[in-house]
């Protein structure tokens, strides 16, 4: 692969949310033909930081084999949000080539309407039981560090919420300390029916980046997240959340603008990608 090819990658690995920032700002063919291009993870990676909107803009320019790579790789919330918002044609193609068990789950999605919680909801959630212990916190938000938490849901035994636990609670006490001990209780569940207007003005948006999406039984089936909410809340999103705008953010944003050039210049040459069918080799 050419070298300016791999300081790209590198950049996209390093840097999703610059990169979105930089997808964000070319047309969206010259996006499509730059993301058919290089191996799907790193795609995936910059997808990840873009907002659904603009994904979709960029996907449904994307040749079917690519796409539905892309799509196939990508977090299951965000996957079903794109697709809600590309044309039926497309969606249909994509969803053809998609292992069947998942295609349900993104059709049973979709079967809410767009104005709702379950429409936009998370199944990708931090969540431990009771009688877990500090220790499996902490593990768990390992797995998580693509994404930004400061709290834990807890369930019981049959998955019904109890309340969250905070990552500066998990930080102070011993890893044998039970997570019923810290559980704080007055983290409130949202409905997977509730239209998305009736939940604006929580204040729990206040407190916590992440609200629980709740049955009518009280248990958990998913989450929706600040972020999520503030990109489908606004006429105008960004490619990352602008809500605090911090001293990396704004590096990160100026090294975006200056890599702007050597993307473009990609995006018109011919890359010595992986082939598609192994986007997790090196």
């Amino acid at each position: 692969m050419l070298n300016s090819s791999r300081l790209t990658l590198a950049f996209i690995n390093r840097y999703p949310d610059a990169s979105a920032k930089v997808l964000a700002s070319i047309a969206s063919e010259d996006a499509a033909a730059f993301m058919e291009y290089i191996p799907t993870r790193y795609a995936v990676a910059a997808f990840q930081a873009l907002n659904t909107s603009a994904s979709a803009s960029i996907i449904k320019h994307m040749d079917e084999t690519s796409a539905t790579a892309v799509i196939r790789d990508m977090d299951f919330a965000t996957a079903a949000a794109i697709l809600r918002q590309l044309s039926s044609s497309k969606r249909t193609i994509l969803l053809q080539a998609t292992p069947s068990r998942t295609k349900r789950s993104f059709e049973k999605s979709m079967a809410f309407a767009t104005d709702v919680v379950g429409a936009v909801m998370t199944t990708d959630i931090p969540l431990l039981f009771a009688n877990d212990e500090v220790k499996q916190g902490l593990n768990l938000l390992k797995k998580h560090t693509e994404k930004s938490i400061d709290s834990i849901f807890v369930v019981d035994d049959k998955r019904r919420f109890l309340g969250v636990v905070h990552v500066l609670d998990l930080l102070r006490h011993t890893p044998a300390t039970r997570l019923e001990s810290l559980v704080d209780n007055t983290c409130t569940g949202v409905s997977a029916n509730a239209r998305l207007e009736q939940i604006v003005d929580l204040e729990a948006w206040q407190l916590h980046r992440q609200l629980p999406v709740i049955s009518r039984r009280g248990e958990v089936i998913g989450a929706i997240e600040r972020k999520t909410f503030c990109q489908i809340s606004t006429t105008n999103t960004s490619a990352t959340d602008t809500n605090t705008a911090s001293t990396a953010q704004l590096v990160l944003g100026a090294m975006a603008d200056c890599s702007h050039g050597l993307m473009t210049l990609l995006v018109n040459s011919p890359l010595q990608s992986e082939p598609r069918g192994e986007s997790n080799g090196s």
